[in-house]
């Protein structure tokens, strides 16, 4: 899974967006008694692209681990 908003290019095409989504989660934070990750994130330029990667065999292992408990 590829962090979108990681990358600066792609966040600037979504500027307007972003910070509106950003102002809106910040007031039904606040709103909430909460914090919103949404809100923190994004504001500078230092971010690295990020790429997650599933691990290995984790639904199969999954479903062996369910067909163990039965």
């Amino acid at each position: 899974m590829w962090d979108t908003f990681s990358n600066k290019y792609v966040r600037s095409s979504f500027k307007d967006s972003l910070r509106e989504l950003q102002k809106s989660a910040r007031e039904e934070a606040i709103r909430l008694g909460k914090s919103s990750r949404i809100a923190r994130k994004y504001i500078n330029d230092n971010y690295h692209d990020t790429v997650l990667e599933a691990e290995r065999g984790g639904a199969e292992e999954e479903e062996e681990d369910e067909e163990d408990e039965e």
